[in-house]
């Protein structure tokens, strides 16, 4: 396909089934075009003509550049030069697990644009089939849709019809959505870099979490320190690694409100943080019980390992390491008790 000289393009995303497959293009101006076009023509040897049509987003929205564009099967997902997001849903059962209810559906215009509310400025975003995320300018997490299979890593399976924000045990850098499951890209405080992932763990999608998981847990994946981005198919997992000095940084601090008049150590921000202090502490105190409950050193070893896995907040170079230390004494424990077997059969 060729198309004229001033118009160039810097994204292409594809949507739709074989026969209507939509291909919809990102100009250098934050602009998207999209054609229709049916795959099994493309193999004759035969030349036709498509038609090339600006999408309603940039027509209803023309001062709102685009800067990510993100499609799935049904759907597709803008985020604006200035940090806004807007969704398109082309079928009402999609509409339905991204928002919980039917009101506010179109059928006559699926590309009419969804803004999503955020209290704050988005800087990077993903769409999966079923389920979106959305990083904002201070390194927050938020989840939206299914979570049949926990993929929204919100700790249950019940669907959220808004971005709920998710805790992640680090800094996020990127964050991608999959069919049913979603990976996050960390970078800890030392250079580090951990992904961590949610939801179904078959086939491979959760390396060292086989069973899956309703939290973001840490995954046995070694990752470059320069790792910038990462996408995931159903059997493997790519890393885009670069480094770029001149890049500003994505994220900032968010700015801290000053307190009121009057407001000691007692105030509500404190006693938030003091609840949230004694909550992860009664589940570790949890934790501890459960371990002395094990009937065997292997289970204990077995159930320390998961909780520093998905429980402990440690910069990545302590967790690798004591990771490492506990598998290391479970192999132990096993070839002690498989000699002791021997000796014993002898």
């Amino acid at each position: 396909m060729t198309f004229h000289h001033s118009l160039t393009f810097t994204r292409l995303q594809l949507a739709g089934s074989e026969s209507q497959r939509s291909l919809l293009l990102l100009s250098d101006e934050g602009k998207v075009y999209s054609l229709t076009v049916n795959e099994a023509h493309l193999v004759t040897p035969r030349s036709y003509t498509v038609q090339l049509c600006i999408r309603k987003i940039s027509h209803s929205l023309p001062h709102l550049p685009v800067s990510q564009l993100h499609t799935s099967h049904s759907s597709a997902l803008y985020l604006t030069a200035c940090g806004s997001v807007y969704l398109e849903l082309h079928s009402a059962g999609l509409y339905r697990q991204l928002f919980g209810t039917m009101q506010g559906f179109d059928h006559s215009d699926t590309q009419a644009p969804l803004a999503l509310s955020l209290p704050s400025k988005v800087v990077s975003c993903s769409l999966g089939f079923s389920h979106l995320a959305l990083l904002d300018e201070f390194g927050r997490l938020f989840m939206q849709g299914c979570n049949r299979y926990g993929q929204l890593g919100t700790g249950d399976k019940i669907d959220r019809g808004e971005p709920t924000q998710v805790a992640v045990s680090g800094q996020a850098v990127v964050v991608w959505c999959g069919l049913n499951h979603s990976l996050v890209l960390l970078g800890g405080a030392e250079g580090g870099r951990e992904v961590h992932g949610c939801g179904c763990g078959g086939g491979g999608r959760l390396p060292g979490c086989p069973k899956g998981s309703a939290t973001f847990t840490r995954l046995q994946v070694r990752v470059p320190p320069w790792a910038l981005s990462l996408c995931s198919t159903k059997d493997c997992l790519y890393f885009l690694c670069c480094h770029d000095v001149d890049k500003p940084p994505l994220f900032h601090e968010p700015i801290q409100q000053p307190r009121a008049r009057g407001q000691g150590l007692t105030g509500t921000g404190d006693q938030e943080q003091g609840s949230e202090g004694e909550q992860k502490s009664r589940h570790l105190q949890n934790r501890l019980a459960e371990i002395r409950e094990c009937a065997s050193l292997q289970e204990q070893l077995g159930n320390l390992k998961e909780t520093v896995q998905s429980h402990m907040a440690l910069s990545p170079a302590h967790r690798n390491f004591l990771l490492e230390a506990l598998t290391t004494m479970q192999r132990g424990t096993l070839t002690e008790q498989s000699h002791s077997g021997v000796a014993t059969s002898i």
